[in-house]
């Protein structure tokens, strides 16, 4: 959970940044690597390998992949225009 919510704070930290270059890897280091960590950990949920903490019975892995894809997309859109 700690690594996921550093990645989080990676795309948070990314936002300050006035420098676009360093600002896109950034971004993408944080999104790319929480992204890669929820397929690990809901691939491991899915196969029984790994438990996920849950809330209201949903593992937190889907949560953060599913957040992680709509941060990559949505990133993706603003750094385009």
């Amino acid at each position: 959970c700690y690594i996921v919510l550093a990645s989080f704070v990676l795309v948070l930290i990314s936002l300050f940044i006035n420098i676009s270059a360093v600002r896109l890897l950034v971004f993408y280091i944080g999104a790319l690597s929480g992204l890669g960590i929820a397929i690990w950990f809901s691939v491991g949920q899915i196969s029984g390998l790994r438990q996920c903490p849950d809330l209201l019975n949903i593992p937190l892995c889907f949560g953060s992949g599913i957040l992680f894809v709509l941060i990559i997309i949505f990133g993706s859109i603003k750094t385009r225009k």
